[in-house]
């Protein structure tokens, strides 16, 4: 009985927890979707738009890879490459939570060599992590392990705290999955 009761209490808990965030992330789409219209010039739509495609990416999937679209179109018109690359790693990542890795992967690699190319040091991080995660939805771990540690030892020349978490906690991940138990605890408490 008592395992049961954990089992509910943890559905309940994850439910809770998964409510709460939808409606958070539903009031800040809803805010951005009012800065939109109200947005003084070219380059501060395209980011609004690229928040609205990551912020959609789990509660609609259609709007995000559509706002990152969105934000991709309007950066190559004004020749706005910091934005181009954010939206290209915003539309991979929706493109990833659809299940076409192929084409995250695509978008992904763009995202790369355009924030490498213009030195776009946290663009580029963030690129390199989430190619190191298509890899790892493939299952093929020794390119994940390589893509999040050249994202770690980016995160960590800038001294981007969260992105050192994250990199951690990904690192940590992928050993979990590899069962390399003792390399997932180490990178669990890093990020940590």
């Amino acid at each position: 009985i008592m395992r049961i009761l954990k089992k509910v209490f943890l559905s309940l808990l994850l439910s809770a927890c998964i409510c709460s965030t939808s409606v958070a992330q539903n009031k800040f789409t809803d805010s951005l979707l009012r800065q939109l219209p109200l947005a003084k010039d070219d380059t501060s739509r395209v980011l609004i738009m690229g928040e609205l495609s990551f912020h959609y990416r789990y509660i609609n999937i259609d709007s995000a890879i559509y706002y990152g679209e969105q934000a991709l179109s309007l950066s190559e018109r004004i020749h706005f490459l910091r934005g181009e690359a954010n939206a290209l790693t915003h539309i991979g990542q929706a493109m990833r939570e659809k299940g076409d890795l192929p084409k995250a992967l695509e978008l992904q690699i763009r995202a790369r060599n355009i924030a490498k190319e213009n030195n776009f040091t946290s663009e580029y991080a963030t690129a390199l992590r989430r190619i190191g995660l298509v890899y790892m939805d493939l299952r093929d771990f020794p390119k994940t392990l390589s893509y999040l540690q050249q994202a770690l030892n980016q995160a960590e020349s800038i001294q981007l705290k969260r992105g050192m978490a994250i990199e951690h906690m990904n690192l940590g991940m992928t050993h979990e999955y590899m069962k390399n138990v003792d390399s997932a605890l180490f990178y669990v408490q890093k990020a940590f």
